[in-house]
């Protein structure tokens, strides 16, 4: 901060909040004072009462309170120079970049809160955004700063300021036809326009060749100032085609910017208004904000008609549109002070009855920001009343939003609300905001699938809009609380599934996504959609995963395939998906699963071989399996006995109800090999144990004789052999199947 006097004492603000958020260091200043505040980067807002100046510091930039407007001045030689207009300012001061050891020319003023609004580069200097007063970098030697009552001029030495961008002279035109004159206020005439445009033709019909191109320009600058953009364009493509170089004139180019832009064709008035030389210009800054505006980038829109004043020599219906724009962008950026201003602005402007009831709306929208609740719904429903289609949604809107903070409207009353809405504006922002706002409140209230269409037609209507990213997270994390975070859960299966499929495209990439697949395959395994689980984990391990991930995936698939009765389709998945490496429960998983699709293609021996190795608890099940299924007996029984192995009949009393199944299945593999010394050991272990348990009378049967081969034992064991195995290891991979418990298989 530099004051224009010397004597100010920067060591006396340490002690001050100001010490708080940072270094200060004094500003070596020849005739003045001042300092600097080294530490947090936070823009401050300047206000000052006399010799009183209050900063207040905030993490978000804030605009200075009064913007100055910068415009393109000519000296009575037709010198460029740059024109501030601001009452109060002193003469300038260098200082010396404590950083960088640049030179900045600073210009302290007296009112507190005028700064520029947006920094500029020109080829002479570097104008710097500022919250207080006026600073800009010299990049030429010899710049001089001219102060008086009410402005500060920067002109060069000689033949004044360059300004990039300006197309030279056209021999034949000169300067002054086009360039003199960017002042749109100066483009009117007075008069009837209907008489005027005739007149204006007819002297473009008469006009000499040599003077033809003047004529048009005269008149297509005329048909913009009254807001006759369509018309404007045309003369301008005629112009353009018979003179190219003059089409390169600064005036003309304007002229052709604001009119594309008054027919709402934002990117084609951007590539006129957005050159350097027209930077300061009042009319190319306020129609770049509004082309601005039209594509949704409303924060820098809102930064440049902040820093313009050019609106009161339009006529009514244009100034309208102006000040409606800037209003939106003012709510948008969350400056209210401003957005009051334009709104009060627009409604004095407003001359025909859909003007003042637009003007009611976004009045009501500005009350609401401000929590005036009796002041919007005023404003909202004075704007309904007047039956104007332009208003409808922002009444509308906001007459929900109020019935949705006092209790007067449910969700469901608002979203059938906003439903009937969305046909009554169609193609602009206003049924985006109405799309955008139905998507939350059905989101809210747990209509999914109307919640993630409502997003995907707006998405698919504006394409192009800044704001479609924010609408696809909303997708994105609303698909997360489904299938995520459990919000499908409460949703019937075959919804959830339906729902997923539906919009699948939203599965995020990595972890998040592989764990949602997952999920629902589990839900679709519990409702016995084996189909449709398979469909997604294929999907799963074909595109999505690779390397241990997908093996493990993989082993899963296997396993529907097998439960399903695909053995062969089992055995592929498993085939494709070989890994050198895998974690220890994996690799055995799979070679189980293997073994299994080996045994049902009638590939025994191939699978005993895979289980060869197997000590495990898991291959002996699957071994007990493979052997009773292809009525192998001693190799049941083998098996069998291994699973009984490490178990102690428990002391007096029955066995459990899984050692019960075991041991009574052991019996019926050993009756049927005729291998009376297991049957026998079998008896002395587990005979007091099976006694008193509810097979005693089968155990009994089967072990009681010393003659295995015995017809009526064999008869016993044959019946129950045909029952299965039923306690094989494929059976114990089906029950967590069927209890939604894939995920903890692998």
């Amino acid at each position: 901060m530099v004051f224009d006097r010397p004597g100010f004492d920067a060591a006396s603000l340490a002690d001050t909040p100001l010490g708080t958020l940072g270094r200060i260091e004094p500003l070596d200043l020849a005739h003045a004072s001042g300092f600097r505040l080294v530490g947090r980067q936070l823009p401050p807002e300047v206000s000052a009462d006399g010799n009183r100046w209050r900063l207040v510091f905030a993490p978000d930039a804030r605009p200075p309170a009064t913007p100055l407007v910068v415009g393109i001045a000519t000296d009575t030689h037709g010198n460029r120079q740059l024109a501030i207009k601001v009452a109060g300012a002193h003469a300038a001061l260098n200082l010396i970049d404590p950083d960088i050891g640049d030179t900045i020319t600073v210009v302290p003023v007296t009112k507190g809160g005028a700064g520029i609004l947006a920094a500029a580069r020109l080829p002479d200097l570097s104008l710097l955004a500022s919250t207080q007063g006026i600073a800009f970098l010299p990049l030429s030697d010899g710049l001089e700063t001219l102060v008086d009552a009410n402005a500060v001029v920067i002109t060069g030495p000689q033949g004044g300021l360059t300004l990039s961008g300006t197309p030279p002279a056209v021999p034949g035109h000169g300067r002054g036809p086009a360039q003199a004159g960017l002042d749109v206020g100066t483009w009117a005439l007075p008069g009837n326009v209907g008489d005027l445009r005739a007149q204006l033709a007819r002297e473009v019909s008469t006009a000499e060749p040599a003077n033809r191109q003047q004529a048009r320009l005269r008149f297509a600058r005329y048909l913009v100032s009254q807001g006759l953009g369509a018309e404007a364009i045309g003369l301008a493509k005629l112009i353009a085609q018979d003179d190219p170089a003059l089409a390169d004139d600064l005036g003309f180019r304007q002229m052709r910017g604001i009119a594309q832009a008054m027919q709402e064709r934002p990117a084609e008035a951007l590539t006129d208004l957005s050159l350097p030389a027209l930077e300061f210009s009042p009319d190319a800054v306020l129609w770049r904000g509004y082309a601005l505006a039209a594509q949704g980038q409303t924060a820098q829109a809102h930064r440049v008609f902040a820093g313009t004043a050019a609106v009161d020599h339009y006529p009514a219906h244009i100034a309208t549109r102006l000040l409606a724009a800037m209003t939106d962008t003012a709510l948008a950026a969350d400056d209210l002070a401003a957005a009051a201003e334009f709104s009060r602005a627009l409604g004095e402007r407003a001359a025909t009855a859909a003007t003042k009831a637009q003007a009611q709306a976004l009045a009501g929208r500005v009350a609401l920001r401000n929590a005036d609740v009796p002041a919007a719904r005023e404003q909202f429903e004075a704007a309904l009343a007047s039956g104007e289609r332009t208003a409808r949604v922002d009444a509308e809107l906001g007459l929900i939003e109020l019935g949705l903070a006092d209790g007067t409207m449910t969700r469901p009353q608002a979203i059938e609300r906003l439903d009937r809405l969305r046909y009554a504006w169609r193609g602009d922002a206003k049924e985006l905001a109405v799309l955008r706002r139905l998507a939350d409140l059905q989101l809210a209230e747990g209509r999914w699938r109307d919640g993630l269409e409502t997003l995907r037609v707006a998405m698919k209507l504006f394409p192009d809009d800044p704001g479609r990213d924010a609408l696809a997270e909303t997708q994105v994390a609303a698909f997360r609380r489904l299938f995520l975070l459990g919000a499908a859960d409460a949703l019937p299966p075959v919804q959830a599934v339906a729902l997923y499929f539906d919009y699948r495209d939203l599965t995020p990439l990595g972890a998040d996504g592989d764990e949602m697949i997952r999920r629902l395959a589990d839900r679709l395994i519990q409702v016995e959609l084996l189909d449709q689980a398979k469909t997604l984990l294929t999907h799963q391990v074909t595109y999505r995963l690779q390397g241990i991930a997908q093996a493990q995936v993989a082993a899963n698939l296997a396993l529907l395939h097998l439960a399903d009765h695909e053995a062969a389709k089992a055995l592929g998945v498993l085939d494709g998906t070989e890994q050198p490496t895998l974690p220890e429960a994996t690799a055995r998983l799979r070679r189980l699963l293997r073994a299994g699709a080996l045994a049902d293609l009638g590939r025994g021996a191939e699978a005993k071989a895979l289980l060869a190795g197997d000590s495990s608890e898991d291959a002996a099940r699957l071994g007990a399996e493979i052997a009773w299924n292809a009525r192998d007996w001693a190799g049941a029984a083998q098996s069998l006995g291994r699973l009984l192995a490490n178990v102690t009949p428990p002391a007096g009393g029955p066995p459990g109800a899984g050692t019960e199944r075991l041991a009574l299945r052991l019996a019926i593999a050993a009756a049927l090999a005729k291998d009376a010394e297991r049957l026998k050991a079998l008896v002395q272990k587990w005979g007091p144990s099976m006694a008193q348990s509810k097979s005693a009378e089968a155990f009994a049967m089967l072990t009681g004789t010393t003659d295995p081969s015995a017809i009526a034992t064999r008869n016993l064991a044959q019946t129950m052999a045909n029952a299965g195995a039923d306690t094989g290891f494929m059976d114990m991979l089906r029950q967590r199947l069927a209890a939604g418990q894939l995920n903890a298989i692998n």
